[in-house]
């Protein structure tokens, strides 16, 4: 879902020479990030579901095993309504309100960042025929969000100065 604007994004914001490796560093920081989000998701389902399903169950740990090694032959042994499906069906929530919670956690920094990315202005003008000069790849307009890191900064170093 993200990969794309991400990605035109950051080939927004480089200079034709840079675009090859901008482009493939993206792209390899998005797989690096599905595979540790793919990691950490296996090891919620294999660390808890199991536990979960004993504990809603009773303590029963032949059913419990059953349900978690077999879970289609389960269901069409235990349908719904009987109590065992319904607890069952309670572990999985409960696994999966736990993925949501680390997926928004992973997720917020994500958030954060996307506002601070800059809003490249995308023109008609194509860099090889001369028409931008060189080493520029977007205009020089306003920054809010670097203005406000520079005066940041400012403060930093003058408060430095001063002790």
């Amino acid at each position: 879902m993200f990969t794309y604007p991400v990605t035109v994004s950051c080939q927004a914001a480089t200079s034709h020479e840079h675009m090859a490796t901008v482009t493939a560093l993206t792209y390899t920081v998005y797989r690096i990030g599905s595979a540790v989000g793919s990691a950490i998701s296996g090891c919620i389902w294999t660390q808890k579901l199991y536990p979960e399903i004993l504990k809603r169950l009773g303590g029963n740990v032949s059913m419990a095993t059953a349900a978690y090694a077999s879970p289609y032959t389960f269901i069409t042994t235990y349908t719904w309504g009987t109590s065992e499906r319904e607890a069952v069906v309670e572990a999985y929530k409960y696994v999966q309100k736990l993925e949501t919670v680390v997926a928004l956690v992973f997720c917020a920094p994500l958030l954060m960042f996307s506002l601070c990315l800059r809003d490249a202005k995308l023109t008609d003008k194509v860099a090889h025929d001369g028409e931008i000069p060189e080493g520029e790849y977007t205009t020089k307009d306003e920054d809010p969000i670097a203005d406000w890191f520079k005066a940041c900064v400012g403060k930093f170093k003058k408060s430095k100065e001063v002790n």
